[in-house]
């Protein structure tokens, strides 16, 4: 009997270390799903406005180089992403760097338009402004 005893305790510990495996592998994924969204969205929005400046840079030669010099995003539920371009640009062109940003963010499979400069995905949803 004491055999058998044996067996049946390495089995139940088998059982309990895959349930913790499980509990910590569901931690960590419920971490990870909402900053691997936000990174998403963030590098979207800035591929999306840098493609713009280029094709305005390159069909226009008179055009002054302009560049991407800070982006952040804040906010809880509701981020802003924030793209600021240097030196300051006319609104036609901000306009336009706006549409290309949220072109490269729609692409994505997780986010949805709701607006100009809205978008939303799985876990929050967003505003894209260009200074």
């Amino acid at each position: 009997m004491a055999i058998n005893d044996i067996r049946g305790q390495i089995s139940v510990e088998l059982v309990l270390i895959l349930g913790i495996m499980v509990v910590v592998i569901m931690i960590i994924a419920s971490t990870a799903t909402p900053l691997a969204e936000q990174d998403a969205a963030s590098s979207a929005a800035r591929e999306g406005a840098t493609t713009i400046l280029y094709n305005i840079t390159a069909s226009n030669p008179t055009f002054q180089a302009t560049r991407i010099t800070e982006m952040t995003m804040v906010g809880d539920s509701e981020k802003t992403i924030t793209i600021t371009v240097h030196p300051s640009l006319p609104e036609e062109y901000k306009s336009q760097i706006l549409e290309g940003s949220m072109k490269s963010v729609i692409n994505q499979p997780t986010f949805t338009k709701t607006g100009t400069n809205t978008f939303s995905g799985n876990n929050y949803k967003y505003k894209i402004i260009i200074k």
